[in-house]
C-alpha cells in the first residue's frame, strides 16, 4: 500500500500564491507540490491513492494526469521500441526512461523503491545501477570539498535520521539534542524551506533535515539551520 502524506491547506495555498497575491498553480509548480508529495513512488503510482489528489490543489490535476498519461505513452513506446527493433534499449533509451520516472528526484532515491525497478527494461538494470553508483561519487566528492580534505561538522538539535531525503522514507535511529555530526553532502530535497541532508552520526549514515542542525565554521549552507553559535 502506498504511504498517505499530507499537507496543510495553508501550505498548499502559499506555495500556490502568485506575485501579485492570486491564487495561481503554473505547471512547475504543481510538478514539485506532486514530487513532494510522492517522494520516491512514480507519478503514476503516487497517485492511484485518492487521498494524494485530495492534497493536492484542484487546479493542478488536470497537469498531474496529463504528466501521468504521457509518461505511461513514453514507457509504452520504449518497450515497443524495443520489441520491433529485437534490441534491448540503448544507455541514453534506459535515463531517459529512468528520468520519466523519477522527475526531479534523484536516481539514487528513486531507485530505492522496488516498482521504480519494475518500471524499466530489465537490460536497463546494469546502466542505471552505474549511473546512481556515479551520482553518489560524484556527491560525495562534493561533500569532501565543502571543507578541505573531510567533511563539514555540526551539533544536531535533535529529530530523526531516516535512510533517505524525506519524510516518507524509513527512520533508522533518533539525534539527541548537542550530538555532533558531519555534513557529508545536501540533497537538492527541500521540505518546509530547508534541504534534506546526509549526515553521519555515531558512525552511521542517514539523512536528517535541513532544520535540525547547525553547522561549525561560519559561512553559509544553504537549507539548513545556520551556523552553531
Amino acid at each position: 500500500m502506498l504511504p498517505k502524506f499530507h499537507l496543510s491547506a495553508a501550505a498548499l495555498a502559499l506555495a500556490c500564491l502568485s506575485p501579485q497575491g492570486a491564487l495561481a498553480q503554473s505547471s512547475d509548480a504543481c510538478y514539485q507540490m506532486a514530487a513532494n508529495l510522492c517522494g520516491s513512488h512514480s507519478l503514476g503510482q503516487c497517485f492511484t491513492y485518492q487521498g494524494n489528489w485530495d492534497n493536492l490543489p484542484d487546479a493542478c490535476h488536470g497537469d498531474i494526469q496529463m504528466q501521468i498519461e504521457m509518461d505511461r505513452e513514453f514507457e509504452e513506446q520504449a518497450h515497443r521500441d524495443s520489441q520491433d527493433h529485437g534490441a534491448a534499449p540503448s544507455s541514453d533509451q534506459c535515463y531517459e526512461t529512468a528520468a520519466m520516472i523519477c522527475h526531479t528526484i534523484p536516481l539514487g532515491t528513486c531507485f530505492q523503491q522496488q516498482d521504480a525497478w519494475d518500471s524499466i527494461d530489465a537490460s536497463c538494470h546494469g546502466d542505471i545501477q552505474r549511473q546512481i553508483e556515479m551520482d553518489r561519487e560524484a556527491n560525495e566528492q562534493s561533500g569532501a570539498e565543502i571543507q578541505s580534505g573531510g567533511y563539514v561538522t555540526g551539533m544536531a538539535w535533535g529529530g530523526k535520521m531516516r535512510d533517505g531525503p524525506g519524510m516518507n522514507f524509513r527512520q533508522i535511529d533518533s539525534m539527541t539534542e548537542g550530538e555532533g555530526i558531519e555534513i557529508v553532502s545536501d540533497t537538492g530535497q527541500w521540505y518546509n524551506d530547508f534541504q534534506w541532508y546526509e549526515v553521519i552520526a555515531h558512525g552511521r549514515h542517514g539523512f536528517v533535515w535541513g532544520g535540525n542542525f547547525c553547522h561549525d565554521g561560519g559561512g553559509h549552507m544553504d537549507g539548513s539551520g545556520g551556523a552553531c553559535n
